[in-house]
């Protein structure tokens, strides 16, 4: 408890009435001093001796002894016991009745703090911890950030000039007594006699605290932080700091929800705003070099990316290198990615996912543009670290999604681009055939689905007619030869054939082969 001369000063009052009117000597201990002591009794014959005492305890606080004294031998009276053991309890009273009144004062200051924070929410961390540290008394407060990954980093120690020597401090989940808060969410106390060394992290610092708590900042299933504070001095830290730790650790973690609950309000109108003009400017194109222009422009408006690129392939599995658009300063860099995941792609036979990877320079994501099971280009984003939110990539695949749609429209009315092999000079993308089910039925036609094939399963078909093996074909398209095999059961599946040879007959008898 903090003690105030005003307070003292009625305790010294009460305690001197009380010893006027048992006519004896009291005194108040702290520990071994002598905290207030009654008027002086009259002269005794001999040396005061201790009568009766009792323990006065303090919420939070150590406990505080009083003596009634006299002389040796002597008997107090009944009513000056009952006296004695009355004004045990007045104090006792007085000192809960003071903590209670400093408890509503301090809560009512954290109140007044988060209605300034509201009104400047440029600095509310920084106000509120100042305001923390101040009410509870401790010597050295501080907020570690999560900052993904199981990491946290301290962005606010204030206090002792030894405090701001954490500022930066990085640490992970059971690293250390703050990593074991972040590893069990659980409010942790310690004191300086059960470190044993493991807080490191305030041993190099110089700071010379005997105890320390802890509070996660976390809402639901989210931790957002690690609040603490600490005591260089003896007596341990109060249940009243304590609550105040409590309370404003909930603020914090009240006051980050809000913002980040904005902060997504207002990511997902901006999303829906680019994914609206997005829309627009994929409808005006009319060229399919127009559409990669378009996607690049829209991705490049929505966040601060570091690059974005976007190509399509032909009709043949191809790149067309005609379509091929890059945004961003850094273009070499961009270039470089495009090709990487280019021969990526090559060598995984034309599959792709929605995968985002750690790179040097940031977030690298990469979206396929597709329809069913064929694949019609792709765009690559590079974000900066820390950017890649749920929401915006949920954003850039409804924008590759968007273009894909686009993209099918154009394919179809573009005249087709001029290939050496496969389909892509023919007029129609669907042949006929005659079927006979029995002898006793007519005749009828059905279109074998040549569009269901993709570019790569069309390759493969090519290179099988012309007598390849498994082996050969993996090393020309360089791909392995599971792969190979996988594509060959996709192809059978399509063209209702049981075999190399049946696939061979239908592939030249349907000119899917030249």
């Amino acid at each position: 408890m903090r003690r105030d001369e005003k307070h003292l000063r009625k305790l010294q009052s009460l305690l001197s009435a009380y010893g006027a009117m048992l006519e004896l000597p009291l005194y108040l201990y702290e520990g071994d001093r002598v905290l207030l002591e009654s008027a002086a009794a009259d002269d005794a014959a001999s040396e005061p001796v201790p009568l009766a005492e009792a323990v006065v305890r303090r919420p939070g606080e150590a406990a505080w002894l009083l003596r009634m004294y006299g002389p040796a031998g002597a008997e107090p009276k009944a009513s000056q016991y009952a006296g004695f053991e009355f004004l045990k309890e007045l104090i006792e009273e007085f000192v809960q009745a003071q903590e209670e009144r400093r408890l509503a004062i301090q809560r009512l200051q954290f109140v007044n703090a988060l209605t300034l924070l509201q009104a400047e929410p440029a600095a509310w961390i920084d106000s509120l911890m100042e305001v923390f540290r101040k009410i509870t008394g401790f010597d050295v407060t501080g907020y570690a950030r999560a900052a993904g990954e199981g990491r946290f980093v301290v962005e606010r120690a204030d206090g002792t000039p030894e405090a701001a020597r954490l500022l930066g401090l990085e640490f992970t989940a059971a690293d250390g007594l703050l990593g074991q808060v972040a590893l069990t969410r659980q409010v942790g106390y310690w004191e300086q006699r059960q470190w044993e060394g493991r807080f490191a992290a305030f041993g190099h610092t110089g700071l010379q605290l005997r105890t320390l708590i802890a509070h996660p900042v976390k809402h639901s299933t989210e931790l957002y932080g690690i609040l603490f504070g600490g005591c260089c001095g003896e007596g341990g830290i109060g249940e009243t700091a304590s609550e105040l730790t409590a309370l404003l650790s909930h603020l914090l973690a009240a006051e980050t929800e809000i913002r980040l609950g904005r902060q997504r309000h207002a990511a997902y109108g901006k999303a829906m705003s680019v994914l609206h003009q997005a829309n627009a400017s994929f409808a005006e194109a009319v060229r399919l070099r127009d559409m990669t222009a378009s996607l690049v422009d829209c991705i490049y408006a929505l966040t601060d990316v570091v690059f974005t690129y976007a190509v399509l392939f032909d009709r043949a599995g191809g790149l067309d290198e005609s379509t091929i658009e890059i945004r961003g300063g850094a273009r070499a860099a961009a270039e470089q990615h495009m090709k990487s995941m280019l021969r990526r792609l090559e060598t995984a036979g034309g599959d792709a996912q929605n995968e985002l990877r750690e790179e040097s320079n940031g977030l690298l994501l990469e979206l396929p543009l597709v329809e069913a099971d064929r694949m019609l280009g792709v765009c690559g984003v590079m974000l900066p670290l820390g950017s890649a939110g749920t929401e915006l990539r949920l954003t850039l695949k409804l924008i590759a999604g968007a273009a894909s749609a686009y993209l099918v429209r154009l394919h179809g009315e573009e005249a087709p681009p001029r290939e050496t092999a496969g389909l892509s000079d023919r007029p129609s993308l669907r042949r006929t055939q005659t079927v006979r089910t029995g002898p006793d039925e007519a005749e009828r036609t059905s279109s074998i689905p040549l569009e269901g094939l993709t570019s790569r399963e069309r390759q493969v078909l090519r290179l099988v007619a012309k007598g390849l093996g498994n082996q050969q074909i993996a090393e020309q398209l360089f791909i392995s030869v599971h792969t190979v095999k996988n594509h060959l059961t996709h192809i059978f599946g399509k063209l209702g054939v049981e075999d190399r040879a049946q696939a061979i007959a239908k592939a030249y008898r349907e000119k899917l082969v030249e």
